[in-house]
């Protein structure tokens, strides 16, 4: 069931963050990565790094700001505390956060902190 919560907060949480980008753009977004890169939405949290993949393709250097929108809301979502230090690689932190959230339940309590880098010494900031 935890594995389900975690699937459907990060859906959730990718939803919200391509909201941001406007509801023309996350429609045009959705359909640009199922026509292109053959990746419907349900799908995207089983291959997170297809996932990770089109939007680097789509938006270049851009892609870590809407990865760092994607993480912070899903961390929000799942009640854990986000620290971001330094960035770490998305497909990596998605695939932490969800053993940080099988390991214990409820999440409540529990501290997702940066510790690697994601692209040798670049900050988000």
């Amino acid at each position: 069931m935890e594995s389900k919560r975690f699937n459907d907060a990060l859906l959730k949480a990718i939803d919200l963050a391509l909201h941001s980008l406007g509801k023309s753009s996350k429609q045009a977004l959705y359909f640009h990565l199922e026509t292109t890169f053959h990746l419907c939405g349900m799908e995207i949290p089983g291959k997170v790094e297809e996932f990770d993949r089109a939007i680097r393709l789509i938006f270049k250097g851009g892609a870590v700001y809407l990865e760092r929108s994607i993480l912070e809301k899903l961390c929000e979502d799942l009640g854990v505390k986000f620290e971001e230090k330094y960035v770490v690689d998305f497909v990596e932190a998605i695939s932490k956060l969800r053993s940080m959230v099988s390991e214990r339940s409820p999440f409540v309590g529990l501290t997702f902190q940066w510790t690697g880098c994601w692209c040798k010494k670049r900050l988000w900031r």
